[in-house]
């Protein structure tokens, strides 16, 4: 232990002035009379907090319950050591490949290994920004459509409290098929960082790539500024979560912390049923956002406030795998393409399409299938973005790419000649499914086993997104 770097104890002034302060935070109910592990635990702390440390880590609850009060005041992230453990494994695990089938074409993302430094030299040496992609801990990706390399992604691992991942993309942009390519590189990329928490994705795209410059602004990237390289530099956080009212100050603390960007300590009432909301940016500057777009740009992420329009819908196991992605079963098949992108298509009977309006969040629920299976559980949140009743002749084709079903799979669904199309976004696995019998005691099913769409209520949504996130009964 003697070879490791050491810190001085802030001296007795800055403790004078340290501790009090801590400890109405940490220990309020017994702030002045703290025992001697109290009063321990405390300097730890304050010798932290002295350094301009960007963390604390602990398993100590009374801290713990105390950071986001302590990251207001004194701007140190006090991290749970399990979580900071498995923020560090997330960073050091591989980017994650996928093999999918779109129409007659094969698109594959894969972590880049040395075989495949020619084909991302294709991509990189045009462009100038071959450099980026050969730093020290790194992580990098390569999509190929067939076998011709069409996008390639780097991005640094980044400090596992800082939360900031700074990326460099490249693509040929005269491929016919380079939007789908980029639509799922960048989204993989989003997954892949917020997997170990919230993040900021910094991203810097190469003079001259117009289509990638949309692309992510589709995605919720914002331009910032143009780099000494000439590199545009755009930025968006990716929450990965959901945010309860109970949440909002925790919430708010994490998203000042990543990028400078500052809410009210409350949300007001107008807010929580729908209006907008005010946010301060770094330099000072004001602007109106609602939660819709809020949700669109900080995906993903699902606002469960008391407005919420809510619905719970069942899905077969295998469609639920294909379209959620959320099979504890790999496959050596490539898969449907839906789960490669942020907007995905859920078809369902044109009866009750109301239930499904612009804006409702959608409870996934797996069936037990014909196979009996399924999990027979609440498996996942959504965010309705649209629901069309088309006919099933004319469904348009980015729906079916998004989807799990091809044209004949759409006829099959019912008899009729229509069909209801959802286009839904910010995807969010529940850790902890809700069974039947609990959704049914909660009074979010009847007896029936949930095979039809049914709105539920906001007090309903909140009840289950506490017992998925292990937030209480």
């Amino acid at each position: 232990a003697g070879q490791f770097p050491t810190i001085s104890a802030p001296g007795s002034e800055s403790t004078a002035e340290l501790i009090p302060k801590l400890a109405s935070m940490v220990f309020p109910s017994r702030q002045h009379k703290l025992s001697v592990t109290d009063r321990s635990d405390l300097i730890h702390l304050a010798t932290a907090i002295y350094h301009n440390a960007s963390g604390f880590i602990t398993n100590d609850k009374a801290i713990l319950e105390a950071a986001p009060r302590v990251r207001a005041s004194f701007g140190v992230e006090i991290v749970d050591a399990q979580k900071f453990g498995e923020s560090v494994k997330y960073a050091e695990n591989p980017a994650t490949a996928a093999h999918v089938q779109l129409g007659a074409n094969h698109l594959r993302i894969l972590p880049i290994s040395p075989e495949l430094r020619p084909s991302l030299d294709s991509l990189t040496v045009p462009l100038r920004v071959q450099e980026a992609f050969l730093g020290p801990n790194r992580q990098s990706l390569i999509a190929f459509l067939d076998e011709t390399a069409v996008v390639a992604i780097t991005w640094s691992c980044g400090d596992p409290l800082e939360r900031v991942f700074s990326a460099t993309i490249a693509a040929d942009e005269d491929h016919p098929a380079v939007e789908t390519a980029l639509e799922a590189i960048l989204y993989q990329f989003s997954q892949d960082v917020t997997k170990g928490g919230p993040s900021l994705l910094r991203l810097q795209i190469p003079p001259g790539q117009d289509i990638t410059v949309q692309l992510a602004k589709e995605q919720g990237f914002s331009e910032i500024a143009s780099s000494m390289s000439g590199n545009q530099v755009m930025e968006r956080i990716s929450f990965g979560g959901i945010v309860l009212p109970e949440q909002w100050q925790e919430f708010r603390s994490k998203v000042e912390k990543l990028s400078g960007i500052r809410f009210h300590e409350h949300p007001s009432v107008g807010a929580l049923n729908g209006a907008s909301l005010e946010i301060v940016a770094q330099d000072g500057t004001k602007r109106d956002i609602g939660l819709s777009d809020l949700e669109s740009t900080m995906s993903p992420i699902c606002f469960i406030f008391p407005h919420r329009k809510s619905a719970i819908v069942p899905i077969q196991p295998n469609f639920a795998a294909e379209l959620l992605g959320t099979s504890r079963q790999g496959s050596l098949l490539p898969r449907a393409a839906a789960t490669l992108f942020p907007q995905r298509t859920y078809y369902r009977t044109s009866s009750n399409a109301q239930l499904l309006s612009s804006g409702t969040i959608v409870v996934f629920y797996e069936s037990e299938g014909d196979s009996g299976n399924g999990r027979m559980a609440a498996i996942a949140l959504a965010r309705i973005i649209s629901t069309n009743v088309v006919a099933k002749s004319e469904i348009p084709e980015a729906y079916l790419t998004h989807g799990v079903l091809d044209a004949e799979g759409v006829q099959n669904i019912s008899a009729g000649t229509k069909i209801a199309a959802v286009l839904f976004d910010n995807v969010i696995e529940i850790p902890k499914p809700v069974p039947f019998k609990q959704l049914l005691a909660i009074g979010c099913a009847d007896r029936a086993n949930l095979i039809a769409a049914r709105g539920i209520t906001a007090d309903h949504l909140g009840t289950i997104v506490k017992r998925g996130w292990g937030l209480g009964r």
